[in-house]
């Protein structure tokens, strides 16, 4: 991504046409009033080769038991095949594929729980029979919940993650896959490696052997013996067409009281061919407190607009108000001692400075 013109583009799967894009709390409303992503396409497809296919329904006959009261579409054998080959077709004289993948409206909201959290099973038989014709693919994820996106991901190009995008949710698909938009969202919760890391947060709590990427799994840590410790996503993940590189991240200076501030900054430059907007995260870890702290807590952000080669100092003032935490007898309040700061695009991050507080 970002699409060019006159490159040979197909469009494919269930949610291509689909005009049911919007939250299970949308009572009013209603299907003819959604701009899909096939109608999008119409617009300016007099500048690109465009062509559509559905490959499958949203739910198969394996996942009907997702939607409760919800009679699925029922099909032939031979009718599943035929849409699934017509797709295939597509990809195969496609030079990329723009794959609608994702949950049904339904599957998430009030009292919607899964335990599972892949996509349809129906939707992984169109993924592998395209990927295994042409690889050339970028992913759109409809979806109210984080899903396991592992094998989505070892299977496309991009992932371009568009929630539940209500009536104009076509359009707004096709501005930001042509370039006309740059991405520039970041994700309010981790997107997990799998269900099994589930409950899954940035600021969760020390353990008594934490786990340290640096050096590996080692016996009796807080590691999983078959999957990794981060998330698939952290929080705060986004890409852009831009590209963004930190430097020189700075202190004003290294200790405070109460009743003063420190100056944090960091240098954003666009080293990308677009223009784009970046989210500087200021993320801060308290080293020892009186009861067990998290690894780093989101303190602030900025969203910068940088054009190709333009860089900014960004600039971010930490006080004492932001290091106080509820303690062990229910007061509010700050302690001293070393504190960590963090700047950078997503939680992940692990460049620091320290100060102390007096």
């Amino acid at each position: 991504l970002p699409l060019k013109k006159k490159e040979k583009i197909a469009f494919i799967g269930p949610f291509v046409s689909e005009k049911e894009i919007y939250g299970v709390w949308s009572m009013l409303g209603r299907p003819e009033d959604t701009v899909s992503i096939e109608e999008a396409a119409d617009k300016i497809r007099m500048d690109y080769e465009f062509t559509f296919a559905k490959g499958c329904n949203i739910l198969g006959d394996e996942d009907s038991d997702l939607i409760p009261n919800q009679h699925v579409q029922e099909m032939s054998k031979e009718d599943e095949e035929r849409m699934l080959q017509e797709a295939v077709e597509a990809a195969k004289n496609a030079d990329k594929i723009v794959l609608a993948l994702g949950e049904h409206r339904r599957m998430s909201g009030e009292a919607a729980s899964r335990s599972d959290l892949t996509l349809p099973k129906v939707q992984y038989k169109l993924l592998d029979a395209i990927y295994e014709v042409n690889p050339n693919i970028a992913v759109l994820i409809f979806t109210g919940r984080p899903l396991d996106l592992r094998e989505v991901s070892e299977k496309s190009k991009a992932i371009l993650n568009v929630w539940l995008p209500g009536t104009e949710g076509g359009t707004a698909i096709l501005n930001t896959l042509i370039g006309k938009v740059s991405p520039s969202g970041k994700l309010p919760m981790s997107f997990p490696y799998c269900v099994g890391q589930v409950p899954v947060h940035y600021n969760e709590y020390f353990t008594g052997r934490p786990y340290d990427p640096k050096t590996g799994g080692k016996e009796y840590r807080s590691n999983y013996r078959d999957i990794p410790n981060a998330p698939l996503y952290s929080f705060g993940y986004g890409l852009s067409y831009a590209k963004f590189q930190y430097d020189e991240l700075k202190l004003s200076k290294d200790s405070m009281s109460n009743g003063e501030t420190i100056e944090a900054y960091v240098t954003l430059k666009n080293v990308g061919e677009y223009a784009g907007t970046e989210t500087v995260q200021l993320y801060i870890r308290d080293c020892v407190g009186s009861v067990v702290r998290p690894r780093k807590e989101l303190k602030g952000y900025q969203k910068i607009m940088l054009q190709p080669g333009e860089a900014k100092k960004v600039t971010f003032e930490i006080t004492e108000e932001m290091l106080r935490f509820c303690k062990a007898d229910s007061s509010f309040g700050s302690e001293k001692g070393e504190f960590y700061v963090f700047l950078g695009t997503d939680s992940s991050t692990e460049e620091f400075v320290s100060f102390n507080l007096n």
